[in-house]
C-alpha cells in the first residue's frame, strides 16, 4: 500500500485566511504527480501547498491517483483543493502522462478565472504546465528536483520527447533550481534563459522535525532514509556498515535502519546476508512521516551515500532534528551540509571513507555533539516557513491579477486549446495499445 501524508484541516486553514495580511493571489494551479506520496519532490510541494495556505493562499492541486490509494478524485481539504486523476500500473507512463495532460488542461480550463499562475515540480510536468499554461494564458513557475546523472537535465536528453520538453521548460516564465549545480544545468544543458532561472532552495517543517532531549543510552544507530533505488548507493552504505561492525567491537547496539522501499530491496537484503550484517540491518520498507520523524530522534546518525542528488530531504529533516549527517559530497548536498560543521562529506563511492566517517561520529562524543548542536541551527536557513515566503513574493511577481468580483462558469474546454488537446491525445495514443495489451495479458492470467 502507498502512504500518503496528511494536509491542514480545513479548520486551520479558514483561521489563517482570516488573518492573512491580503496577499494578491486568489489561488495557485499545482500539477505534480504523485501529490499523496512519500517522495521527496512530493513531500516538498505538499509542504509548499501548506506554507501557501499558512498565508492565506488557496491552492488547486491536479495529481495522479497511484493505484492502491483509496482516495477520493476530488477532495476539498481546506485551502487546498486536490483533483486526482487515475493511473493504472498497467498502462505505459508516456499514456498515462498523456491522459494526465488532458485532465489538467479541462481541470483548469474550468477554474481559470481564479488562477493566477500554474505551479509545476519535475522536467516532464514542467513542460506540460508550460503547453498548458499558453493554452489558458497563465504564468508558469517549474521547480527542478535533481542534477546529476539521474537529473532533470539528464533525463531530458533520455527522453524520446526531448525537443517538446526542453522547448516547455524554455517557455516557462520561471524555472526554480534548488541548488548552484542545478541552475547550472539548467543554463548550461536545457538553454534556459539565465534571467528566468531563480535559485530557492527546499524546506523544512521545523514544528515537525525538532531535535530530541539529549539522551546518555542513545545506541550507535545508523539511518537511512531514502528510496532503495541505483541513485543512492546503499550498496556501499550496506558495505561500509560491515566494516564499522568488523572494525569497532566495541560499538554497543550498532545497528543500520534502512527506511524506505525500492527496486533493489531484495538484492540489498541479499547483500546484507552475504556481508553478514543482516543481524544488525533493518528494512523497514516504506514508512510514513510520524515514524520518520521517531527514527530520526533515536539515530545518531543519518548516512546519504547517493551519487546524485538535488537537496536531500532527508538531509534537511536530520539537520532540523539536531542529527549529523555523514553524506556524499555533491553539490547539492554541500549546500546544505559543510563538512566538519554540521556533518561529514566523503567522495561518491568510497567505502572505506564512508566507513571511517561513520565511526569516527559514532566513536567521538565531542565531535557528535558538536555536529548535531551546529546542525539544529543550520536548519533554520531552510525553514519551510522561509522558503513558503520565498515562494509567495515570486508567485506575486510573475501571477496575473485576477478580478475578486465572481465570474461567470468557464467552459471545460475552448477552441484555443484543441492544438493541445490535439498533442497530448497523440501522446496517449502512441503508446495506449501497449497499455491496453498489458491489461489483456493481465486478465487472461488471472482467468486462466
Amino acid at each position: 500500500m502507498a502512504k500518503r501524508r496528511g494536509l491542514p484541516t480545513a479548520e486551520r486553514d479558514s483561521q489563517a485566511l482570516h488573518q492573512s495580511r491580503g496577499v494578491t493571489l486568489r489561488s495557485v494551479a499545482f500539477l505534480v504527480p504523485g501529490f499523496d506520496l512519500d517522495g521527496g519532490m512530493e513531500g516538498q510541494a505538499r509542504s509548499l501547498a501548506r506554507g501557501l495556505a499558512e498565508e492565506g493562499v488557496p491552492s488547486t492541486v491536479v495529481t495522479t491517483l497511484a493505484p492502491g490509494l483509496d482516495l477520493p478524485l476530488h477532495e476539498p481539504l481546506g485551502l487546498v483543493e486536490v483533483f486526482r486523476v487515475p493511473t493504472s500500473a498497467h498502462l505505459d507512463w508516456h499514456t498515462a502522462i498523456g491522459v494526465f495532460e488532458l485532465a489538467a488542461l479541462g481541470i483548469l480550463r474550468s477554474r481559470v478565472q481564479r488562477l493566477n499562475l500554474i505551479y509545476a515540480v519535475h522536467h516532464e510536468t514542467g513542460a506540460m504546465a508550460a503547453r498548458i499554461g499558453q493554452s489558458l494564458e497563465l504564468p508558469v513557475v517549474v521547480k527542478l528536483a535533481c542534477s546529476g546523472s539521474h537529473g532533470d537535465a539528464a533525463a531530458v536528453f533520455a527522453h524520446r520527447d526531448r525537443a517538446r520538453i526542453q522547448a516547455g521548460l524554455q517557455d516557462a516564465e520561471r524555472v526554480i533550481a534548488i541548488s548552484e549545480d542545478l541552475a547550472r544545468e539548467a543554463r548550461d544543458l536545457l538553454g534556459i534563459d539565465p534571467t528566468r532561472i531563480v535559485r530557492l532552495p527546499n524546506g523544512v517543517d521545523r514544528h515537525t522535525f525538532r531535535p530530541r532531549p539529549w539522551r546518555e543510552d542513545l545506541p550507535a544507530r545508523v539511518l537511512f532514509v531514502g528510496r532503495l533505488s541505483p541513485q543512492k548507493r546503499v550498496d556501499v552504505l550496506l558495505e561500509a556498515f560491515a566494516r564499522v561492525a568488523s572494525e569497532n567491537p566495541d560499538l554497543k547496539g550498532l545497528e543500520l535502519i534502512l527506511a524506505g522501499d525500492g527496486p533493489l530491496r531484495g538484492e540489498l537484503e541479499a547483500k546484507a546476508q552475504t556481508l553478514g550484517i543482516s543481524e544488525r540491518t533493518t528494512f523497514l520498507g516504506g514508512v510514513d512521516r510520524e515514524t520518520v520523524v521517531e527514527l530520526l530522534r533515536d539515530a545518531k546518525l543519518v548516512a546519504l551515500p547517493s551519487e546524485s542528488e538535488g537537496a536531500s530531504n532527508s538531509v534537511l529533516e536530520a539537520l532540523a532534528t539536531g542529527v549529523p549527517v555523514v553524506a556524499t559530497d555533491l553539490p547539492g548536498t554541500r549546500e546544505q551540509v559543510r563538512h566538519e560543521q554540521e556533518g561529514l562529506l566523503v567522495p561518491v563511492g568510497d567505502v572505506a571513507a564512508l566507513s571511517e566517517a561513520i565511526a569516527r561520529l559514532l566513536k567521538d562524543d565531542e565531535l557528535y555533539m558538536r555536529l548535531a548542536a551546529a546542525a539544529e541551527e543550520r536548519s533554520a536557513e531552510f525553514d519551510i516557513e522561509r522558503v513558503a515566503a520565498a515562494h509567495l513574493k515570486l508567485f506575486e511577481a510573475v501571477a496575473v491579477l485576477r478580478d475578486e468580483r465572481p465570474q461567470d462558469a468557464t467552459p471545460l474546454f475552448s477552441q484555443k486549446d484543441l492544438p493541445l488537446a490535439l498533442q497530448a491525445g497523440s501522446t496517449v495514443l502512441r503508446t495506449a495499445g501497449r497499455g491496453a495489451r498489458s491489461v489483456l495479458r493481465t486478465l487472461r492470467s488471472r482467468l486462466l
